[in-house]
């Protein structure tokens, strides 16, 4: 079943997603930000767009500030 929405991934789980087979869009945001919500419907517009052919994955900086500097 392709993924046709934005994931939530972490430092513990990005590996899954970056060995998904498929090209992976990385956004790092910030909860509670303005732009990041701006740019929400545009994320959810491209993972419905691309579903099965890349995976759109949202990093809470908050949570994942290491992997952000990798």
């Amino acid at each position: 079943m392709p993924i046709d929405t934005p994931i939530h991934t972490n430092e513990q789980s990005i590996e899954r997603v970056l060995s998904a087979g498929a090209p992976a869009l990385l956004v790092f945001w910030r909860k509670g930000s303005a732009l990041c919500q701006q740019i929400e419907p545009g994320l959810a517009r491209l993972a419905k767009a691309y579903a099965g052919r890349a995976l759109i994955a949202k990093i809470d900086m908050a949570d994942s500030l290491a992997l952000a500097r990798r």
